[in-house]
């Protein structure tokens, strides 16, 4: 019985070798499919930047400029209308970036100036501020309310009531830790943007001959600069060979102030009055109608004073050029029709 049982076995074993053996083909088994190989360079633009975008902020790598700011003209539309304009404009094949920026990126704020913002920094956080220049903080500029933030996208802001005094400020810290707080605005003597004289730098990307922009000093004199600040200032050479310390102080209102003395001493006469825009050919004329409100001075001054006088930029955009056209002087022993006045913040 034992030896059946082995014979049975060994039979049994035999028949399982023969069916798995012979040339049977036998299917292998799938190889793994590999997982597609990452695209670099989406790896490294996962905001879906354009090229040209990228190429802009590769061209700041490695420099002061913490951010690109181009200004794209007067846009008094909304974010609907953007498009038109800047179509209008013939920018966005150089820019298209312009047509990528949302809704949610485009800032409003009083005014008609267009302004485009791009980060250096793919993460650089972005706030945007209301910046305050009035007679509540005596036309001391400080920032007010958050009004905007986000990191590193392009940003579209419209503002800024007046060509030179800005009613917003961009502030931008870059992934190096580097902070920028920049108020776009144009300058004054030729209308090109003004950008920081001191790092953190800003690029300045405007398409200027897409503007077609001409000179400031060629359109009228943007009278807010006059009380921007608390006072301008000059010295006037008198016929007595003396120096006057002159100081005229403008007001949103129209109102101003006039007042000088010997140079190096106190003040001795005040003169209050108005100032108003006479839209001569020049398109800078303004008249002066002043009337006496202190003589401490050992001098006979009149008691009224109606001047008619050009005020423009001096060529450096830092000081006016104020020239007597008609009427009085604001001295009767000054020698000069012109004269250069400086600002202060009093």
């Amino acid at each position: 019985m034992k030896k059946w049982l082995q014979l049975l076995l060994v039979l049994v074993l035999a028949f399982v070798m023969c069916s798995c053996g012979g040339n049977q083909n036998i299917e292998p088994l799938p190889k793994p499919i590999p997982s597609s190989t990452p695209d670099i360079a989406d790896d490294e633009n996962e905001r879906n930047d354009s090229i040209e975008l990228i190429m802009l902020r590769q061209s700041m790598i490695e420099t002061s400029y913490t951010a690109a700011v181009a200004y794209l003209g007067m846009f008094d539309g909304e974010y609907d209308d953007l498009e038109v304009q800047l179509d209008a404009l013939g920018i966005t094949e150089d820019y298209p970036y312009l047509l990528e920026v949302q809704e949610d990126h485009f800032v409003n704020f009083d005014g008609q100036e267009l302004y485009l913002i791009v980060p250096r920094d793919v993460d650089a956080e972005i706030t945007i501020y209301e910046w305050i220049i009035d007679e509540y903080n005596d036309y001391l500029p400080e920032e007010g309310e958050v009004v905007f933030s986000c990191v590193g996208e392009p940003v579209l802001v419209r503002g800024n009531m007046s060509e030179i005094v800005p009613n917003f400020m961009v502030e931008i810290i870059s992934e190096d830790g580097m902070r920028l707080q920049y108020t776009p605005c144009l300058s004054g003597v030729d209308g090109s943007l003004e950008t920081p004289y001191e790092e953190p730098f800003v690029k300045d990307i405007t398409p200027y001959d897409f503007l077609n922009m001409g000179s400031v000093q060629d359109e009228f004199f943007d009278e807010s600069v006059l009380w921007m600040y608390s006072s301008w200032d000059t010295e006037i050479y008198t016929v007595d060979d003396e120096y006057l310390q002159l100081s005229l102080s403008f007001y949103e209102d129209g109102f101003v102030e006039c007042c000088y003395g010997l140079s190096g001493e106190m003040m001795k006469v005040y003169y209050s009055g108005t100032y108003m825009r006479s839209y001569g050919e020049s398109g800078d004329t303004f008249i002066l109608e002043l009337s006496l409100d202190i003589n401490d001075s050992q001098n006979d001054v009149p008691e009224s004073i109606v001047s008619e006088v050009v005020i423009s930029w001096y060529e450096d955009g830092y000081a006016l050029v104020l020239t007597y056209v008609d009427g009085d002087r604001l001295s009767e022993k000054e020698q000069d029709i012109q004269h250069l006045f400086f600002p202060s913040f009093g």
